[in-house]
Order: C-alpha cells, then structure tokens, then sequence
C-alpha cells in the first residue's frame, strides 16, 4: 500500500487520505484529509472566496439551471437512472474503457429514451465522440 507524510501533521497515512491535485507532481495534496478539513473549519473567509457571486450573478445562474433542467429533462432523468442502477448493482462499469483501455470510463447514452442502454468510455474517448471523431473500435 503506497503513503504519503503529510506535510502539516506529519502522519505517514495511505494514499487514500489524500486529496487529488493535479497541479501538484505527486499529483496529490500535501495535507492530509483532516488537517485539510480542520484548516477549512477555521478560515471559512477563504474557502471559496476568490471569486465571490453577487446577488445578481447567483440569481441568473439559478435562472439559467432551471432553464436547463426544464430543457433537459430525459437528459437528467437517464443520468439518474444510471446512477440509481450503479448504486443497486443493476448496472456495473468496466474497470477500463473498452476502446483505449484508460480509466474510469463514464456512461454515454445513445438515446436518451433507453437509460439503461449505456455505453462505457473514458472521457478522452467520450468527448472525441461527441466531437464526431471515431472512437478506435469500441463498439
């Protein structure tokens, strides 16, 4: 099992007790789960505050989300089937993409109408078929 020290406590934990952080080499955080959450506990002033919404501004984007779901609606309703079934063992994801083999594929429907018809892909994979670039023999 790989680990980690955590640069603020000084714990040498499993991996998993890390964030993800792409922006850094490891490609993990340097503080551990719990020193991240007790920092965010006690400076709430900084967490999430680089841009802060006005009034205005979070309004419109509740308007704009309301727009989108009541356009959206067999959109989100497959999404969620795809979920619900994944929760209660009905659906289970492939370990890699069955075109280029990456990771964590994620379910692409066809036709909205049918949810639980999915096709699984990574992301990389996933967009180029929605660009309309052939996907490399997946299905």
């Amino acid at each position: 099992m790989e680990t980690r020290t955590c640069s603020r406590c000084r714990r040498d934990l499993p991996i998993s007790y890390f964030t993800r952080n792409g922006g850094r080499k490891s490609g993990y955080n340097g503080w551990c789960r719990d020193c991240m959450r007790l920092w965010k506990r006690k400076n709430p002033e900084k967490v999430n505050r680089k841009y802060p919404l006005s009034p205005e501004q979070r309004e419109k984007n509740r308007r704009a989300a309301a727009v989108y779901r009541a356009e959206n609606r067999e959109k989100i309703r497959a999404h969620q089937a795809v979920k619900s079934a994944i929760t209660a063992g009905l659906l289970i994801p492939p370990a890699s993409c069955p075109a280029c083999h990456g990771a964590r594929p994620e379910a692409h429907h066809e036709d909205y109408s049918r949810p639980l018809e999915v096709w699984w892909l990574c992301s990389r994979c996933h967009k180029r078929l929605h660009s309309n670039k052939e996907v490399a023999n997946a299905y």
